[in-house]
C-alpha cells in the first residue's frame, strides 16, 4: 500500500470520527434534557415533600455540571481529529478543512451547547435558592 493510499485512510477515519463525535454530542443532549426534564417534574409537584424537590434541584445541578464535562471532553476529540484531517489533507492536497475552519461562525455548536448547560445549571442553583429561601 502506498504512502499516499496510507494518508488517504486516516484522513477517512479521522473524518469519521469527527462525524461520530458530533453525532455522540447530540445523543449526550438528549439524554440530559430527558434527565432535566425528569428532575423539573419532580421540583414541580405540588405534592413531592420539600427534602424531595431540594434533592432534585441538587441533583439538577450535578447532572448539568457532568453533561457541560462530557461536552468538554467531547469537543476536544472533535478538535483534535479535524486539526489531524487538517494536517493530512495538506498531503493529500485537499481543502475541505482549510476552507470550512477558515469561516468564522456567529454560533457555533460548541458555544451553544456551553451556554445551555450554563442557563441549565444557573436555573438549578436559582432554584436551589429560592427553596431553601422561600420554602416552596
Amino acid at each position: 500500500m502506498s504512502d499516499k493510499v496510507k494518508i488517504f485512510e486516516q484522513y477517512k477515519e479521522a473524518n469519521t470520527l469527527v462525524r461520530h463525535y458530533s453525532n455522540l454530542r447530540f445523543a449526550n443532549l438528549t439524554v440530559f434534557l430527558a434527565i432535566t426534564f425528569g428532575l423539573l417534574t419532580v421540583v414541580c409537584n405540588k405534592e413531592a415533600f420539600h427534602f424531595l424537590k431540594v434533592g432534585s434541584a441538587i441533583a439538577g445541578v450535578i447532572v448539568a455540571i457532568l453533561f457541560w464535562a462530557t461536552e468538554s471532553g467531547i469537543n476536544t476529540y472533535i478538535n483534535h481529529f479535524q486539526a489531524y484531517a487538517k494536517r493530512l489533507e495538506e498531503q493529500l492536497s485537499f481543502d475541505m478543512w482549510d476552507k470550512l475552519l477558515s469561516h468564522k461562525i456567529f454560533a457555533k455548536a460548541t458555544t451553544a451547547m456551553r451556554i445551555l448547560y450554563a442557563v441549565v445549571l444557573l436555573f438549578w442553583i436559582f432554584g436551589i435558592f429560592k427553596m431553601l429561601t422561600f420554602r416552596v
